[in-house]
């Protein structure tokens, strides 16, 4: 566990890391977001036929639902209308049923057009990695899904506001598609190996946030 701490926190600071400089005496037009997210919904779907031990089974594969919160840092490269954000967002997911706890290392990359009144739209990239996975139900006892990486197409649209001298407040919704669905293909249980065939997720997020102009380097 604290490995993955230290994994999360050292994502966040590679985000931040040239964006503030002790000796910088300049503002630049860049902008550097903190956002706190909650999602109402993550859901996994499957094709109905699965397998353990490579037998079919006779029950069809059940959707999984999620929701949670989320962590969210971005530095926002402004080429005015356009930014172009880089960020790195840790997702913690409960299933409905409290049955399994997921959390999410998301690296990102996002193109957004901006209005002068602060309103923006946008799209772009993300990695989402399973960095952890916990089963707390009854049974089985022991259940591991493979850790793996897909990619996933993401919307978003917002409002930023300034709130003081180059502090802005910021209001996101963004919508999640997984391209790749590499995950929840392959797990272990009770020393059997079970195999899905992921068909779709998608995920909705809402975020508020705080927002810093960044600060020249002078490099």
């Amino acid at each position: 566990m604290k490995i993955k701490i230290l994994a999360v926190l050292a994502a966040f600071t590679l985000v931040f890391a040239f964006a503030f400089n002790a000796d910088a005496q300049m503002m630049t037009t860049d902008v550097v977001f903190i956002k706190l997210g909650y999602i109402p919904s993550y859901t996994a779907s499957f094709d109905d036929d699965w397998k353990i031990d490579g037998v079919t089974q006779a029950e069809s594969a059940d959707d999984r639902e999620h929701s949670g919160f989320a962590i969210q840092g971005e530095y926002n490269l402004n080429l005015n209308p356009l930014w172009l954000g880089f960020g790195v967002e840790y997702q913690r997911l409960i299933e409905d049923k409290d049955d399994d706890v997921i959390q999410f290392l998301i690296p990102q990359v996002t193109a957004k057009f901006v209005t002068g009144a602060g309103f923006y739209l946008g799209a772009g990239l993300a990695g989402k990695y399973l960095i952890a996975y916990s089963y707390e139900g009854d049974q089985p006892e022991d259940i591991e899904a493979d850790k793996k990486i897909d990619l996933w197409l993401n919307g978003v649209i917002g409002f930023f506001m300034p709130i003081a001298e180059g502090v802005f407040l910021d209001v996101e919704g963004k919508f999640g598609y997984n391209l790749t669905n590499s995950q929840w293909e392959s797990w272990t249980a009770d020393s059997s190996d079970v195999e899905f065939s992921p068909k779709s997720a998608y995920d909705i997020s809402i975020y508020v946030g705080v927002g810093f102009r960044a600060f020249a380097t002078g490099i």
